[in-house]
């Protein structure tokens, strides 16, 4: 849970005139960079029915397009992409994954489905094989395809996954990270006995029906879900896989700051901000290194010594937000990194001539 950085920001009304908050996250010294003209964008919203949350959701590779300030920059990645009006998967994700919003004791079902489906992609099938080896202490190899999922953090299989809501108080049962989750294409006899148990649904392997009933009295706030499945973690969050979990309370005068929220993304100022690194870990010819160097532990998998190719603001690099004088804003903050390189900060201020900071108070 993000509450401590999902409270009240004030735009004072000392400055008058438009007001620009640049939301920028540099990895290294922040740089002056000309005036930003793409406004930022919320993320796509799943809004609740009466008392249930029931929405598809499809792990897809494809193209995504980073609005930058120099012009749309189109990427390779594994991401999420609710589906097409017609019920249909969508060719492409979105980045970030659409925001989930729900109050205390609604059921948040999620229909999940895994294609990230290597035989019809190229790129995907030459980055990732269905057996990766490891030099073992003895100078021998280890074939990880005979372990238990949960006993490994060594990088392996990019294409399996599962979704974990984190932060959530909700059924083990159902947040369940030693899940695996299969391609459409990947069929369980490829994989040792030992690991067939932990597919959920051996005859629709690519399939899990993910139910959260969240408990009445929840604490509301800002989370979020991301892929976790015991070696790819990283390599998954790092390609764009991960989404906003929004809690809002049950009455709205009960909330931080009443009246802010909006269902409509033009009017509210109750705002997801996710900031992500992007980086096209293992495929190759979209940008990154092919067969990079691999790392991290905890479940990771990931590509520690590669640099991040891009870190965005819901999906765009540097975006604008422009502000009204005395307008209280709420951020929700989510830092959803896989690595955590880069380091975060936000400028505040006006791009008119001349340009100077804006007067401001902050609540975090």
């Amino acid at each position: 849970m993000i509450d401590r950085i999902s409270r009240p920001f004030r735009a004072a009304a000392a400055l008058v005139g438009s007001v620009a908050a640049v939301l920028s996250v540099h990895g290294q010294t922040p740089t002056v960079v000309p005036a930003p003209t793409d406004q930022l964008r919320e993320p796509a919203q799943v809004l609740p029915g009466p008392r249930i949350i029931d929405q598809q959701l499809d792990a897809v590779f494809g193209t995504a397009k980073v609005a930058t300030p120099t012009g749309p920059v189109s990427i390779q990645v594994r991401a999420y992409a609710p589906p097409s009006a017609d019920g249909n998967p969508r060719a492409n994700p979105s980045i970030p994954g659409p925001t989930f919003v729900f109050k205390p004791g609604d059921l948040l079902r999620i229909r999940f489905n895994n294609r990230l489906n290597a035989a019809a992609n190229a790129a995907l099938n030459a980055a990732d094989g269905t057996t990766l080896k490891v030099g073992g202490a003895s100078g021998g190899f280890d074939d990880i395809s005979s372990h238990v999922s949960h006993e490994i953090s060594i990088p392996n299989n990019s294409n399996i996954t599962n979704l974990h809501v984190h932060g959530l108080h909700v059924d083990p049962k159902q947040d369940n990270v030693t899940l695996l989750i299969l391609p459409e294409d990947f069929s369980p006899g490829n994989m040792a006995n030992n690991l067939q148990r932990f597919v959920p649904n051996i005859n629709k392997w690519w399939n899990r029906n993910y139910q959260y009933k969240i408990p009445r009295d929840h604490i509301p706030g800002t989370y979020w879900y991301h892929a976790h499945k015991h070696g790819s973690t990283s390599t998954q969050v790092e390609n764009g896989m991960a989404g906003t979990l929004v809690m809002r309370p049950v009455r709205d005068e009960d909330d931080i700051v009443p009246g802010l929220w909006s269902d409509d993304a033009k009017r509210t100022h109750d705002r997801v901000l996710m900031v992500q690194e992007l980086t096209n870990f293992r495929i190759p010819g979209s940008g990154g290194k092919n067969g990079s160097k691999s790392g991290g532990g905890g479940g990771g998998g990931g590509a520690a010594s590669t640099p991040s190719s891009f870190v965005t603001v819901n999906g765009q690099s540097q975006p604008t937000l422009n502000l009204a004088p005395g307008q209280i804003e709420r951020w929700r903050l989510i830092m959803a990194g896989g690595n955590h390189t880069a380091a975060g900060s936000f400028w505040v201020g006006s791009f008119s001539a001349p340009r100077k900071d804006m007067p401001q108070s902050l609540q975090a």
